[in-house]
């Protein structure tokens, strides 16, 4: 009868530690399976962000080329009358210039 129950307690004891055993095979292979998911998420985020910041950045560009176009437009035509302005009118412009930096250049 003892000996019965000695081989029960270690029969119970090997069930126990085959139990611990495989809750930690479980929980490793739980473990891994939650750290891959949490890796398909952060990368599924940052994808996210990056085409969000792709389309802020172009977004930002359009706005910026649709507010600046105007001075662009501006800026062209007045070169495009300084361009067209006969060599001695030019003369006398950058004259002028040059004089007035000379003159006052300190300022």
């Amino acid at each position: 009868m003892a000996k019965e129950a000695i081989q029960a307690i270690f029969a119970a004891e090997k069930a126990a530690a085959d139990l611990i055993a495989e809750a930690k095979l479980q929980a490793e292979e739980h473990s891994r399976t939650l750290a891959s998911q949490a890796q398909d998420l952060s990368d599924q985020l940052w994808a996210e962000a990056e085409e969000k910041i792709e389309a802020m950045h172009e977004k930002a560009q359009a706005e910026a080329q649709a507010k600046a176009q105007p001075l662009l437009d501006a800026a062209q035509k007045e070169a495009q009358r300084y361009q067209n302005l006969p060599p001695e009118r030019m003369r006398e412009a950058v004259d002028f210039v040059v004089k007035e930096v000379l003159t006052y250049g300190d300022r």
